[in-house]
Formats: structure tokens, sequence, C-alpha cells
């Protein structure tokens, strides 16, 4: 006979104390290979088989969070939605035995992950820290991952954008798939990145290098807002990073200036204002990424940005 397996995912108020232990580590390491002690203790507390979909680690994180206020762990749900965000933004795509051991979660699993998990903090109080390491609280995560605005913007509604050709958003597209075919290879700091989208530019691949310069200033967004500008400080070395995704832009809409450019207009426009907002909380000029922000609003007029935050 064979034995039957025990159902799984299963989720245990006890197990949090050593899963809160686990993600509190990776938080305080900086490169993927850092991470395999960490990814060993996950994947044998979840029992998760990155080989059997069924057995995703992502899908035991999912039910973590979903059960998160029924068991009264919360701040775990709050870990792994930091965690996941993180894993998937800053670390992917990489190879080696740590990213094989997990893998990345579908796009409905890391759907349910934050959904659910957003939820549960919303139980906490906004200055409830997730990171230890350097004090991110529930209410930056929260405004970082949802985008909910500050406050209402006072500027009029720009002029409606015309509707996207199949053309253009199929010429987008495929840059975007080269990027990603790409990226993996730039992968270490913003300046690495870029360089990767300059790579781009100059075999003639605005499109790829325009997500090239969205990542790169992705990353700085992570280094400055979810820390105390330890590894990087915001400056003029950013200078080159910022203007090349506004002239980058400025030539996608100059070959297709219908191109579905809204979703990357609007995330850089997010990233580029809290950085601008952090600058000023620790008294540093954060006139560079303001600037920018001005130039980004000349070339691409016409996306509505009014309510992305500002912190």
């Amino acid at each position: 006979m064979f034995r039957r397996e025990p159902d799984w995912p299963v989720v245990q108020s006890s197990d949090s104390r050593q899963l809160d232990q686990l993600l509190d580590r990776f938080f305080a390491i900086s490169t993927i290979g850092a991470a395999q002690p960490v990814v060993e203790g996950l994947v044998a507390l979840s029992g998760s088989r990155a080989w059997q979909p069924d057995r995703s680690i992502w899908l035991w994180f999912a039910a973590w969070c979903k059960q998160a206020r029924e068991l009264r762990v919360q701040l775990t749900a709050a870990k792994i939605v930091m965690f996941t965000h993180e894993w998937h933004e800053d670390f992917a795509p990489q190879s080696g035995t740590a990213w094989m051991s997990l893998g990345k979660a579908g796009d409905a699993e890391r759907e349910r992950i934050v959904e659910n998990g957003l939820d549960a903090c919303e139980d906490l109080a906004p200055d409830t820290v997730v990171r230890v390491d350097d004090g991110v609280t529930v209410a930056q995560l929260m405004h970082y991952l949802t985008n909910e605005p500050r406050h209402a913007e006072a500027a009029p509604a720009p002029a409606a954008r015309a509707a996207s050709s199949p053309a253009a958003v199929a010429w987008l597209a495929e840059g975007k798939t080269r990027y990603s075919r790409l990226v993996n290879d730039h992968y270490g700091s913003p300046d690495t990145i870029a360089a990767g989208g300059g790579l781009s530019l100059r075999g003639g691949d605005v499109a790829a290098a325009l997500f090239f310069f969205q990542k790169s200033i992705n990353l700085l967004h992570t280094l400055y807002t979810f820390s105390d500008f330890e590894n990087r400080r915001p400056g003029q070395a950013d200078q080159p990073i910022l203007a090349a995704y506004v002239d980058t832009l400025d030539e996608v809409l100059g070959q297709h200036p219908d191109a579905p450019v809204d979703e990357s207009v609007r995330e850089v426009t997010h990233r580029l204002r809290a950085i601008s907002t952090r600058c000023r909380s620790y008294g540093l000029d954060g006139s560079l990424y303001d600037d920018a922000l001005r130039n980004l609003a000349a070339v691409a007029p016409d996306v509505d940005v009014r309510d992305i935050v500002w912190q």
C-alpha cells in the first residue's frame, strides 16, 4: 500500500516564531548567495518542494496570510508580504541553489499573499515595525505596495490618452520580453542594471532599454525607502539613471506615440516622489528627483499621476 501524504499546506501558530526569525534573517542579507541558509530553513519548516507546483512555498505563504487573523499572527503575515516583494523585485530572476529552492510565485499566488497579508496588516498599529534591521513599519509597507494617495491632488485631470494600437502594444511587450531575458546578466546595483539599458540603447532597442532604466529606479527606491541609506546615498550618481529613463521614454513615444507606457510612468513617478519625500525627512536634498519628476511630466503629460503617493 502507498502511504497517503498528510494534507498540505499545514499552518500552525506554533511555527510563527521560527518563521519570523527566518524572515528577519533574510531581510538582513544583501545577496541571494547569503540567503541559502534562510532558504533551507524555510523549505524545512514548510515542507515545500519547488519542483511540485501543488507544494510551492508560495502556496504555504498564501495560507499563512489567509489564516493570519484567525491565528493572531498578523505581523508574520506582514513579514511574508515584505519577503515576497523583495524576493521577486530585488532578487528575481536569479540563478543558483537558493533561487531554485523557492522558485517564483505565480501571479495568483502572489496576489493572494499580498491581498490577504495587507488585510491582516490593518489589525496592526501603523508604527509596528516589520523589518527589524531598518525599521520599516506597517504604514510604510502598505503605502509602498498599494500606492494609496497621501492627499487629494488639486491639479486638473490630464487629457485622456489615445488608445494604444495593437502594433504599439506588441512592440512594447516584445521589448519587455527582451529585457526580462537579459536583465539577469546585469543584477548587482542600480548602475549595473542601468548599464544593461545602455547596451540595449546602443543596439537600437529603446523598448527594452525603458524597462532596464525603470528597474534601476525601482532598485534606487528600495535602497532609499527601506533602509537608512546604509548602502547608497541619494546624489548626483543617480542623475544619469534618471535622465536615461526620461530620455528613453521620450524616444519610445517618438517612435510609437500611442505606446502603453502609463504603467511604467506611474511606477517611476511613485518611486521618485517617495525618494524625494524620504530625502527631505532625513534633511537631504531631494531636488534631483523633483527635477526628474518635472522632466517626466513634460515628456508624458497625458499620463494621470494625480493619485500617486508622495510618501
